[in-house]
């Protein structure tokens, strides 16, 4: 390399490699010239030994692994584009330029390629890779381009009663820790849609379900009777209109929609005569320590004060982006909304909020007010700034004398004449009670235990409360709320 570079050393060296050694940054630092570049594209450590770098003065540098863009939800995922004047190479440019270059034949991988195997022996080809004693620079699949495609066979569905067996829209970490498994076993499960083939096969094989698809078209033509939607928030409108119109129940995790621009036409769906039933993903009303409330305080108008110590989420979260996650107040505290209307027994009639100053944007760290028909009120406080070991639920209900403590969804107080032993047990949201209600449902033809009329109020609270938030806390009435928008969109 010294003789290669007239003695002085390279302008740069670029390490792509993956390993915990640091003998790749302490070559890199040897082969350098004076004020010289070190760029780390790979998965190397940036420990190094203080002299060469020193007296070199050399500038260490990272890269993402593509190129400007990567990791940026605008770029990789909504497709907005950097300008080509301000930002030449992007993740996208870099591949278009590479593969213009194979495709004129200026830049040839032939010289890396040591293994070529058939796709039918693809297991000897990775065994290959695995093999640190083997030679295996680059390995290659050949697929047999001449034989026409065809769609994999799946099994056959096991014969269900029409309209009871499900679909599921989405196998992500939620629906493949809290929903499936609860459904494995309770329900036939017909379909599962991932926006992936091997995500949806995967999860067609794990959890027992006969078909797999990645087009909500395909999974809808079924003879499933319902449909369980667990996707990203911004999908869920869409999707469960399409279900609802296509005459399949719909189980929805929450949020109902993001903006009113969708609510409006969703409501007037939901209240249609003939539309079916749509259950929105409120496990908390299925916990047995909100059901044994429920029980004891019935009847009388109540007084709530829930905190929530929510912790904070990095400020590029999705969640935080209105267009996809629609923000921890509308993705997240519609949870909280439904929870207080369903142990106060009544219709919000008028809500008001306040957020922090310091947080106006992402509505982290907030209050809310609930007014109901009956005479409860309810108080939400959710905060995104607490410590982290504080639990993060907390709930008082007081009513005729007594007063009853919800921590954390693991022990039940009640204070008061009739106060009782405590109640203590695991952490319990209520998921497991939710998916074996909805299956029961499902089997029996039973209507859903949240109706379609509860699902839009607390949707609409939630709309109301950021309203509210927005105009420093102003006291809205939701009936009159949902009219306004109702009769713009008429108009």
């Amino acid at each position: 390399m010294q003789q290669f570079s007239g003695g002085h050393g390279v302008d740069a060296v670029i390490i792509t490699a993956g390993t915990t050694s640091l003998d790749p940054v302490e070559l890199a630092g040897t082969l350098c010239r004076h004020h010289g570049k070190v760029v780390i594209v790979g998965n190397v450590p940036t420990g190094f030994s203080r002299k060469t770098y020193y007296r070199k003065e050399l500038e260490l540098l990272m890269s993402t692994s593509y190129g400007p863009g990567r990791y940026d939800a605008n770029y990789e995922e909504k497709g907005l584009d950097y300008p080509i004047g301000q930002v030449r190479w992007t993740e996208n440019r870099n591949m278009e330029s590479f593969a213009r270059l194979l495709g004129t034949e200026h830049f040839t991988l032939t010289d890396l390629i040591s293994h070529r195997f058939e796709f039918a022996e693809a297991k000897n080809a990775f065994d290959l890779i695995l093999d640190t004693a083997q030679n295996s620079m680059g390995v290659v699949l050949a697929y047999d381009t001449e034989s026409p495609l065809r769609t994999p066979d799946f099994a056959e569905a096991k014969t269900a009663q029409p309209g009871q067996s499900i679909s599921v829209m989405g196998a992500g970490s939620f629906a493949g820790n809290f929903l499936l498994p609860h459904l494995k076993g309770a329900l036939e499960l017909e379909c599962i849609l991932t926006s992936r083939p091997h995500t949806a096969e995967d999860a067609r094989q794990k959890y027992g379900f006969a078909k797999a698809a990645v087009d909500a078209d395909v999974l809808l033509a079924g003879e499933a009777g319902a449909v369980v939607i667990a996707t990203r928030h911004d999908s869920h409108a869409p999707l469960a209109m399409k279900a609802l119109k296509a005459g399949k129940r719909v189980f929805l995790e929450k949020p109902l929609c993001l903006s009113m621009d969708e609510y409006v036409p969703m409501a007037q769906l939901l209240r249609s005569p003939d539309c079916p039933d749509l259950m929105l993903g409120f496990n908390r009303r299925f916990a047995p320590q909100v059901q044994a409330v429920k029980a004891k305080l019935q009847g009388l108008p109540m007084a709530i004060n829930y905190r929530i110590n929510a912790g904070a989420l990095p400020a590029d979260h999705w969640v935080h982006d209105p267009e996809t996650g629609g923000g921890r107040l509308i993705g997240e505290a519609c949870h909280f909304v439904d929870l207080c209307t369903h142990l106060a027994g009544s219709e919000i009639v008028s809500v008001s909020a306040q957020a922090m100053d310091s947080q106006p944007q992402n509505h982290d760290t907030f209050t809310a007010q609930l007014r109901f028909a009956n005479g409860s009120v309810a108080n939400i406080s959710y905060f995104s700034n607490g410590g982290k070991s504080l639990p993060k639920e907390y709930l008082e209900i007081h009513s005729g004398g007594l007063t009853a403590v919800i921590d954390d969804f693991k022990a039940l107080r009640f204070y008061g004449s009739k106060a009782g032993k405590e109640q203590k047990s695991k952490q319990d949201k209520g998921h497991s009670a939710e998916m074996r209600h909805f299956a029961e449902a499902v089997k029996g033809g039973k209507p859903f235990a949240i109706s379609n009329e509860e699902a839009l109020q607390a949707t609409l609270a939630t709309f109301a409360l950021q309203a509210s938030m927005a105009s420093g806390g102003t006291l809205i009435h939701t009936a009159e709320y949902e009219a306004q928008w109702i009769s713009a969109a008429k108009n």
